[in-house]
């Protein structure tokens, strides 16, 4: 095994030490999650997931895999040392939000695997205003052509 020096294991220390970094990474450990999902998960805004995710990305403890019009995020093939240290706290934390964040995780799988590419669309849609999207301004718009 490779060694670190002391300055990388303290980074390493601090990285880990953050409670929405540990978080996210549990939820990893379960399934890879996008920004969105993992919004959904923890509660948390997703400026503060995504700049957590940059932190675990850029120590290598994360790797991102583009799909679609977004981006999975999953805990994998991270340095050995981080490895072993992950190790270490995810198999000595029990808490009830863990518990709680890998419960929310297990449903926001069944739910994307029942997603259909309209569902997907759809949900998109109901975020955004689009003028005529309704069947009365769809009526209004039709009588003016009769």
């Amino acid at each position: 095994m490779r060694m670190v020096d002391l300055a990388a294991a303290t980074d390493l220390c601090r990285l880990l030490g953050d409670a929405t970094r540990v978080r996210l990474l549990s939820a990893l450990g379960v399934e890879a999650l996008t920004v969105a999902e993992l919004v959904r998960v923890t509660g948390l805004g997703q400026s503060r997931v995504s700049t957590h995710l940059a932190r675990l990305k850029e120590a290598g403890l994360v790797t991102v895999e583009p799909q679609g019009t977004s981006a999975l995020y999953a805990l994998d093939a991270m340095p050995p040392a981080a490895q072993q240290l992950w190790a270490l706290l995810a198999d000595q934390t029990r808490d009830p939000v863990l518990a709680d964040d890998r419960r929310r995780v297990a449903e926001v799988v069944r739910a994307r695997a029942g997603e259909t590419w309209a569902d997907q669309v759809a949900g998109r849609m109901a975020r955004h205003y689009s003028p005529g999207r309704t069947w009365a301004s769809f009526a209004r718009g039709a009588v003016g052509l009769v």
